[in-house]
């Protein structure tokens, strides 16, 4: 419960002018899953999401200072403060690889959780939703640890993987198992 709370907090401000949400564009999307919001020579972070439950609703990408205070803080909150906080919002591409990519303002290091929205709706489900952060430990019924989360941004783009865990019983929030893909 603890984690819905966590992740919820952050879901209210997708109208907030300091942001800088994406929605699905022609000129947005290459290929068809890449939403690129960063050029290769620019500092900024590609996530290349795995392990997606199923091919609907939105995906959010959501970056925040690289310290324990501030990630998943209030976005609100971070903006007035003057940190960073960035988010890029997609539809779910009905096929083909997924990635996400969000400009970050200077290279140093980062904190980013991406969170798959299945029903579309603004607030987070515990039940329905999934989250994905780079590293790949166990995340529980937990807040996920900020360690997870950091990706560390050279002067041109990183590129991590993220693989999205759903809840699963009472273990908590887990990778789906791997499925072998129709032929």
């Amino acid at each position: 419960m603890l984690l819905a709370l966590l992740l919820g907090v952050t879901s209210g401000a997708l109208q907030h002018p300091g942001l800088v949400p994406m929605a699905v564009s022609p000129s947005g999307v290459i290929g068809s899953g890449l939403h690129n919001d960063c050029a290769a020579s620019e500092p900024g972070i590609r996530i290349d999401v795995s392990g997606l439950r199923d091919r609907s609703g939105r995906l959010k990408l959501e970056l925040y200072p690289a310290n324990a205070d501030d990630f998943l803080a209030d976005d609100d909150a971070l903006l007035r403060a003057g940190k960073v906080f960035r988010r890029v919002v997609t539809a779910v591409p009905p096929d083909g690889m997924v990635s996400l990519c969000v400009a970050v303002p200077r290279p140093g290091r980062y904190a980013v959780l991406v969170i798959h929205k299945r029903d579309g709706s603004r607030a987070f489900s515990i039940s329905n939703d999934g989250v994905g952060l780079p590293g790949s430990q166990h995340i529980g019924r937990h807040r996920p640890p900020i360690e997870q989360a950091i990706v560390t941004v050279p002067e041109t783009l990183a590129i991590v993987t993220a693989r999205m865990r759903y809840l699963r019983g009472i273990a908590g929030f887990k990778p789906m198992p791997f499925r072998p893909m129709a032929q």
